[in-house]
């Protein structure tokens, strides 16, 4: 009995899984401006992003600056190909200020928000440009349930455990495999 619970559980979890990965929206991911990452006034700035696909193929950028109050939403480009992943952008230069946000809209409408980036400051004209290093992805340590260690032995042992029913170490590596096919 307790192994048709566990594998009826088993079937419920991946068939929310799968409806979850399914339907979620694809969401654009602003990399630079950031709170690491500055703007110059007065200049020509990069603006980077990764997009997935399901995103919209095109969008608007905003500026904003709610300490501002003339600062509402600057346009800033247009009809942006969302495949681009990266775009430059002038601003004036009497914007050196903290507090700044830019949003990815759609063209149509600037109340559909596709992306926000971080709160991020813009320095003098004049200030030297910071460069944006891309984040290297760490490894999962050698005995944590995604690396190929095969989990805790103490799982395995356990008398409600769901290895008694014949589920291997790798159940989670095979849901992604039926998952992703």
């Amino acid at each position: 009995m307790q192994c048709r619970s566990a594998v009826r559980g088993i079937q419920i979890i991946s068939f929310l899984f799968a409806f979850i990965t399914v339907f979620v929206s694809a969401e654009i991911s602003i990399q630079y401006p950031s709170k690491l990452y500055y703007l110059v006034a007065g200049q020509q700035n990069d603006v980077l992003w990764k997009w997935e696909a399901g995103d919209a193929a095109t969008f608007s950028i905003y500026l904003s600056n709610p300490a501002i109050a003339d600062l509402k939403n600057l346009a800033l480009a247009n009809n942006v190909g969302t495949n681009l992943n990266k775009t430059s952008v002038n601003l004036p230069e009497s914007l050196a200020n903290t507090g700044f946000q830019i949003f990815f809209t759609d063209i149509g409408n600037i109340t559909k928000v596709y992306a926000t980036s971080e709160v991020f400051e813009i320095k003098p004209h004049g200030t030297e440009p910071i460069a944006y290093v891309a984040p290297t992805p760490t490894p999962p340590p050698s005995d944590s349930p995604n690396s190929k260690g095969g989990g805790d032995a103490s799982k395995q042992n356990s008398s409600n455990s769901i290895h008694d029913c014949g589920f291997d170490n790798n159940i989670n590596d095979n849901l992604r495999i039926s998952l992703m096919n």
